[in-house]
């Protein structure tokens, strides 16, 4: 089965990944070879990569603190101020 067979209509979003899972084990991933040098350059990466899920971890955990009930700027008075 081929993409070019389908319309855009004809294909469920889990055939088209299937589809290209599919393309990426069969055809892409044997045409990568990987030798001792690579190794250093995919340490480099996989640090790379670390580093920006941490800070995408740290930046949604502030966007979670900034958007709790506790830290809403509230509008009008304040009820201690009411009494």
């Amino acid at each position: 089965m081929a993409l070019g067979q389908f319309g855009a209509s004809d294909l469920s979003t889990g055939d088209f990944y299937s589809v290209v899972m599919r393309l990426l084990h069969c055809h892409v991933l044997p045409a990568i070879t990987l030798t001792e040098e690579d190794i250093n350059r995919l340490e480099d990466v996989h640090s790379q990569q670390e580093r920006h899920i941490l800070l995408v971890r740290i930046i949604l955990s502030r966007a979670s603190e900034a958007g709790s009930p506790k830290n809403r700027i509230r509008s009008g008075p304040r009820r201690d101020m009411d009494q």
